[in-house]
């Protein structure tokens, strides 16, 4: 999971580093209990400049940069390139809502471009 949040305030985005924090250290557990491979990676882009955030912008369809605003996406490469982009405000519930729905395969995918 990927939280582009290259316009976003410092606040913002130190509230959504930490929610992706838990949800990371759980996947990392959960592998660990289970000997296996993390399942989901989780990251935050904070750079405009960033060549590979605007590569993945572009190739989900994500619009370019929006002060003030966070856009989120998950990209499941195994999946024939699958992909999953959230719409809506990011908050922390919102990525809770968004990774429950992704695991219970509610989602629909959408291919890279």
């Amino acid at each position: 999971m990927l939280v582009f949040a290259e316009g976003a305030t410092a606040e913002s985005v130190k509230e959504t580093t930490a929610e992706l924090e838990q949800h990371a250290k759980k996947a990392m557990a959960e592998a660990e209990a289970n000997e296996e491979d993390v399942s989901m990676v989780f990251g935050v882009a904070t750079s405009k400049e960033g060549h590979i955030t605007q590569q993945i912008r572009k190739l989900c369809k994500l619009g370019e940069v929006e002060e003030g605003k966070m856009r989120m996406a998950i990209l499941d490469i195994p999946d024939e390139g699958s992909y999953y982009a959230y719409e809506g405000e990011v908050t922390a519930e919102a990525i809770r809502s968004f990774l429950a729905d992704f695991a219970a395969k509610k989602l629909a995918p959408a291919k890279l471009a």
